[in-house]
């Protein structure tokens, strides 16, 4: 897996200090805030996924005679 824009992983430290300076009433709660915040940094760097392939060429070819 790599990142297009992996620089955005930097935020996570200091969202991890006000994670931890503003804790909600619940663990749950907090978990839910830990994971959306997870997954906004991970959509915001952009991850792309390399599949192999093969090169080559597919043809297609439709005859109506």
């Amino acid at each position: 897996m790599l990142f297009n824009q992996p620089f955005w992983f930097l935020l996570l430290l200091p969202l991890g200090c006000l994670l931890y300076a503003w804790r909600l009433p619940t663990r749950f709660l907090q978990g839910l805030r830990i994971a959306a915040v997870l997954l906004l940094v991970l959509a915001m760097s952009m991850p792309m996924l390399k599949l192999p392939t093969r090169s080559g060429s597919i043809v297609v070819l439709a005859d109506r005679s």
